[in-house]
């Protein structure tokens, strides 16, 4: 496999990624891409630069995972890379879309959610970071079950 040919993976394109089922990608980029744009001009900040905002609030540096050890699972925070950190940000900012139940459609839940990480804090996507966060420092005590 050539170095030239590995494509490095943007934000974008990872959510595209992410959002695209049933190989429908052209979708998915009409969506994600119409939502980000109507977000870009209601909160009057770039596309870009709201897509790096909006993750870089969302993104972690520790994961908890369960270890089975000595008969017993416990739960211990992992120090994670960039590409997890990514993933998860991603994967937390469309479970919170999925878990709003209100009658909009799926652009106006993207909208929505972009702009309540950008604006407050009480964003569901942020209570899924602070979860993460609050179960890390909690089972902190575990750590040297890693190895």
């Amino acid at each position: 496999m050539k170095l030239t040919s590995l494509k490095k993976q943007t934000l974008y394109t990872s959510i595209i990624n992410y959002l695209t089922k049933n190989g429908n990608k052209q979708l998915a980029k009409k969506t994600f891409h119409s939502s980000l744009i109507k977000a870009s001009k209601i909160s009057k900040i770039g596309s870009q630069y709201l897509l790096a905002l909006v993750f870089k609030k969302l993104s972690v540096s520790v994961e908890v995972k369960d270890v089975h050890r000595r008969g017993k699972n416990f739960k211990i925070p992992f120090f994670i890379t960039l590409k997890r950190q990514r993933y998860l940000s991603i994967k937390w900012f469309f479970k919170s879309i999925q878990q709003n139940k209100s009658n909009s459609n799926f652009q106006e839940k993207i909208i929505f959610e972009l702009l309540s990480i950008l604006k407050t804090k009480k964003a569901k996507s942020l209570v899924f970071k602070e979860q993460n966060i609050k179960l890390a420092l909690a089972n902190r005590s575990n750590i040297h079950y890693r190895w």
